[in-house]
């Protein structure tokens, strides 16, 4: 049976081969029959290609990416103890080796395996591009089959995606051979001079024949699915998934752990979760059901025939999407109601609706990932936050709504309740990189990127808000009428800017190409903002005649706007007036300044500028006149981004008064505080705080300069390298102890550390005190050196040196915890050597011990660690290591989470034996503990 359905399988195929571009309905197809092995984690077996010659010209080869081939080697600028995070035991390279390619009459074809395109790193280049040279040249519109033989190895990671973990397989694009499509060929190269490399994953027609041992349960995209036992290899099944419309991938989620739940709806939603997590595969199985209703009244026919949602092997919160597949951290199966049952809910529906939002923009329409994943991303947002904010809202708190009493729940609500979705997730992040000099434009390919940390900033929330903004500028209805019309279009195609812009104004009959260029392609350093603000209004009385109606106007108002930033749009100005009418204005913006005029019965009380915050405004402060104010008299949490804030806290006794993370000014008892936030790391803050007739204080400046290192990756990355502070302060000190008197020390501050954590991994720091008659020097470091994988020796140093210091500038050594109760302690002098040695591994890892549903237990570390150290009152007596104390222990660190993993700690458990420096009386081993909460 198996024998015969291979042979007219065959046939099909090789009927197709002989299709021409008259016949282009008829997608590629793509059988790959495969077989896993669990031990070796590999998957090999052959792939039988349809491949159609969609461009102009003839071409005499073939091409295929290798993608596992990326991953083949380490990355050079990367610290092996930084790639660590990525495996679970070190470095394990992925690969995909090509054994024959033949036609399907089975002539061999000659093929090489070269070094392929560099979209997005610059390492782990070669052999990650397959060239078939054909016997004949295949012309515009002709179509061949081939037959690829290949193994693909999972290699072992800590992730979720493309490789082995928790005893799951999973792979989602590219773990078989991904055609290049030959209008990407240059004169029929691929490797050939071209401004960059488009990513394109074509759409076929996918069925997949999985061999596998019966115990595992396969999770895939796909319209059917099906299996049977095998009937030659015992203990082996036949897995059998196709697709009934082009798809980018058949991707696979494999494990022996899936159990699966299924919602028989039109569309069939099957969860597949671990053992005790059902309860959460049928919450989600229902919010899918709730968005896919809502995406197909408003953007197009879901095209699947069902959609496979996968519980991740990680921890976390994140999702991934292919083909008819969502695959979710595993947090929101378990972890998500950890303390406050529900207290995650909306942001794991918001979540959920991205991620499916991908089968209509990304993996639905397709785009090149490399230059315009803003189709990919943004879109997805927009489809995402748009359900979202209709059905909870689109102003005001909606992200976080507990609506059970309790201690934790008031707690969280206290602290998280006020976030809203679109503001404080899309809008804020922006505002915050507009602010910090780190944006730019949305559509450019990867090796142009300026500020590749800030690409999903640039991508996911700058990208959105354009959306919004052009969809305040279409309606509502014009836009859904656009995102249809491009869904019937290019669904399992690509689509192109140009493309978009063009189906834009062709909808909507106006031209929007200063729209699209600004905020999408204009490449200005700094980057193009707007910026709208209302500056004041004024109400003259108007001369009426004595017999003037009661209801006349009675007032001349005068608006005054003013557009700060260099992008203009249209936007709504609304003026209230005392009786709460309300006025209506379209600002074009085009002047930088204009004044509106109009009449009124009464004067004018409120200007509101985009008060349905249509556009990508970076400050929304100024579009209100008065300013508004925020106040909370209860210590609530609350980030308004277009007030001030003014917060009372009871409990601490203090007053805040700022305006985002901008600045802060802060009255407790007792002192008096703030701060203002320049952007790039740039701080200035000051403490005062008046005693009597006497003031004390300390006014710092703080900034940081970045490198942009090599770390293997296209675009340019910022990383933090050097960070400096000057401080000017006054404080009391007790020179002759701690029980005084105290005294009034003046100082200056000098501080500076710099750090490499990518490549050499180290910290330097150094500290200078001045005072009026004394000077601190203490110079600091730390490196870490990688012995095994996972397995570190941190190396530590602190030397201080203090002249005529008293008091609290001293030096001590009260790291060494287990001479706590030793005579003398913390030892305090003028100068000071410490060195710290640690040895520090993984006991147990990915435990997901439940704590009474409180709390969480990820993962325990063990370290060895030996502490020496001296003080010393003279510079001469400073380096001898007599009267030097070592304290040698074991030190475990059991990290977990708390509040749906939103409160993450750590607990530390020490044991320190006081080894030398103590008399044999005082030689005790001390157990302390601590808790750190991140």
């Amino acid at each position: 049976m198996i024998k015969l359905f291979r042979i007219v399988l065959l046939a099909v195929w090789a009927g197709a081969g002989a299709l021409t571009w008259a016949q282009e309905a008829q997608p590629d197809r793509y059988l790959l029959q495969v077989s896993l092995d669990p031990e070796d984690r590999v998957i090999s077996g052959t792939a039988t290609m349809d491949y159609t010659n969609d461009s102009q010209a003839s071409i005499p080869a073939l091409y295929f990416l290798l993608m596992p081939n990326y991953s083949r080697e380490p990355n050079p600028h990367l610290a092996p103890a930084v790639l660590d995070s990525s495996y679970w035991s070190g470095f394990d390279p992925a690969w995909m080796k090509i054994f024959s390619v033949r036609t399907l009459d089975g002539t061999a074809l000659d093929f090489t395996v070269e070094r392929g395109p560099d979209w997005f790193q610059t390492y782990s280049l070669d052999e990650t591009l397959l060239r078939i040279d054909l016997p004949q040249p295949l012309e515009p519109g002709q179509r061949i089959t081939v037959v690829i033989e290949f193994e693909t190895k999972f290699p072992h990671i800590s992730g979720a995606d493309e490789g082995f973990h928790n005893g799951t397989f999973t792979w989602r694009f590219g773990w078989s051979p991904i055609p290049v499509p030959a209008t990407e060929l240059r004169d029929g190269q691929y490797i050939a001079p071209r401004p960059y490399y488009k990513f394109l994953m074509p759409a076929v027609l996918y069925e997949l024949e999985l061999t596998l041992p019966k115990e595992y349960v396969v999770a895939a995209g796909g319209d059917s699915q099906s299996e049977e036992p095998h009937p030659d290899l015992k203990g082996q099944k036949i897995v059998r998934v196709t697709t009934e419309i082009p798809v980018r991938s058949i991707p696979i989620s494999i494990s022996d752990k899936f159990r699966k739940y299924e919602l028989q709806e039109e569309i069939p939603i099957l969860v597949y979760y671990r053992p005790g997590h059902e309860a959460n595969a049928r919450v989600l199985a229902t919010y899918a059901h709730e968005i896919l209703e809502y995406y197909q009244a408003h953007f197009g026919a879901f095209s699947y025939k069902r959609l496979v949602i996968v519980e991740a092997a990680s921890d976390g919160y994140f999702g991934m999407t292919a083909d008819g597949f969502v695959m979710l951290g595993n947090s929101f199966f378990f972890e998500k109601d950890l303390g406050v049952a529900g207290a995650l809910d909306r942001l794991t529906e918001y979540i959920l609706a991205h991620e499916i939002a991908h089968l209509w923009w990304g993996i639905g329409i397709g785009a090149d990932l490399n230059a315009e994943n803003f189709f990919s991303e943004a879109f997805s947002d927009y489809l995402s936050i748009t359900y979202f904010e209709e059905k909870y809202g689109e102003f005001g708190p909606n992200l976080i709504q507990i609506e059970r009493a309790g201690l934790l729940e008031k707690f969280i609500q206290s602290q998280l309740g006020y976030l809203n979705l679109r503001r404080h997730l899309s809008e804020l992040p922006y505002v915050t990189v507009h602010k910090n000099r780190f944006d730019e434009a949305i559509i450019k390919p990867q090796q142009d990127v300026r500020y590749a940390n800030y690409s999903a900033v640039r991508l996911y929330n700058k990208g959105y808000l354009v959306l919004r903004a052009l969809r305040g500028l279409l309606g509502h209805e014009t836009m859904n009428r656009i995102l249809r019309t491009a869904y019937e279009r290019w669904a399992h195609k690509f689509i192109t800017a140009p493309e978009f812009e063009s189906l834009v104004e062709e909808i909507a009959g106006q031209d929007f190409s200063e729209f699209f260029n600004v905020w999408l392609h204009r490449d200005d350093d700094p980057a193009l903002y707007l910026d709208y603000a209302v500056t004041g209004f004024e109400a003259e009385p108007l001369e009426l005649p004595k017999d003037a109606p009661k209801d006349a106007d009675r007032y001349l108002v005068r608006v005054f706007l003013e557009r700060k930033g260099p992008i203009h749009m249209p936007v709504t100005v609304i003026a209230v007036s005392e009786l709460d009418e309300e006025f209506t204005y379209t600002y074009s913006s085009e002047n930088p300044k204009e004044v509106w005029e109009f009449r009124s019965k009464r004067p004018i009380k409120e200007v509101r500028v985009d008060p349905y915050e249509v556009t990508p405004d970076v400050n929304r402060l100024n579009n209100y006149y008065p300013q508004r104010t925020r106040v909370i008299t209860n210590g609530d949490n609350d980030m308004p981004l277009d007030a001030y804030l003014v917060r009372v806290n009871p409990l601490g006794q203090t007053v805040e008064i700022g305006f985002l993370n901008d600045y802060r000014l802060i009255f407790a008892n007792g002192y008096i505080g703030g701060w203002l936030n320049l952007g790039r790391g740039t701080v200035a803050s000051a403490v005062i705080a008046p005693t009597g007739t006497d003031i004390f204080g300390v006014v710092s400046l703080s900034w940081m300069t970045f490198a942009q290192p090599n770390i293997g990756y296209r675009g340019t990355w910022w990383v933090p390298h050097e960070r400096f502070a000057l401080t000017v302060a006054r404080l009391l000190d007790a020179p002759e102890g701690p029980s005084g008197p105290y005294v009034p020390v003046l100082f200056a501050a000098l501080d500076y550390q710099r750090s490499e954590l990518l490549k050499n991994l180290y910290i330097f720091g150094l500290s200078l005190r001045q005072g009026l008659n004394f000077t601190q020097l203490s110079l600091q470091g730390i490196t870490r050196i990688r012995l095994w994988p996972n397995v570190y020796l941190d190396v530590a140093g602190d030397f201080g040196l203090g002249f005529n210091t008293q008091g609290g500038f001293r030096f001590d050594l009260r790291e060494l915890s287990s001479f706590k109760n030793i005579k003398g302690f913390p030892f305090a002098d003028r100068f000071r050597w410490l060195t710290y040695m640690e040895v520090n591994f993984p006991l147990q890892r990915e435990m997901g011990y439940n704590l009474l549903n409180l709390a969480l237990i990820n993962q325990i570390d063990q370290a060895v660690y030996m502490i020496a150290g001296r003080t010393a009152p003279t510079f001469e007596s400073w380096l001898s290591t007599e009267g030097a104390k070592v304290e040698a222990g074991i030190e475990f660190r059991v990290r977990g989470t708390s509040i749906g993993g939103l409160l993450p700690f750590t607990l530390v458990l020490r044991l320190g034996y006081p080894f030398v420096g103590a008399e044999h009386s005082e030689q005790n081993v001390l157990i302390s503990i601590g808790v750190a909460f991140e």
